[in-house]
């Protein structure tokens, strides 16, 4: 049996405007036809009558695509481009790499002389007094 019933979109579900002689649980297949407000009907009818006098396919406010991306283009025109990633290194060029720089450091510092500033750093503290 088809019927065609007049029914409202409320709060997330379809409620008909009319009594249904259905019983309760039983299945329905429904084909929805969402009848245009009729600030959408006159907008249409601009953007059509829009369409046949002119070039443009809608309105004359509404910029085409290709407008929309040409302007796209000349404000990010000031950008630079990104650099090109730098190939990623095989794990063993990474290996060979963290080799060659053991021992970069010699003689570049005496490790006694540092260990006895870290102690005397932690001996007189490293923070100073606050002031009121």
């Amino acid at each position: 049996m088809i019927m065609r019933v007049k029914a409202k979109f409320i709060e997330g579900h379809i409620v008909p405007l009319e009594r249904l002689d259905i019983e309760e649980g039983a299945e329905l297949s429904v084909e929805i036809d969402v009848e245009p407000r009729s600030s959408d009907q006159e907008r249409i009818k601009r953007t059509m009558s829009a369409a046949r006098d002119q070039e443009r396919p809608y309105d004359t406010e509404v910029p085409t695509i290709n407008e929309i991306f040409d302007d796209i283009r000349k404000s990010l025109s000031h950008i630079p481009k990104a650099a090109e990633p730098e190939p990623r290194l095989s794990f063993e060029e990474r290996i060979e790499i963290t080799k060659s720089s053991a021992g970069g450091w010699k003689g570049l510092h005496d490790p006694e002389e540092f260990k006895r500033m870290i102690y005397e750093a932690r001996k007189t503290g490293s923070r100073t007094e606050p002031t009121p």
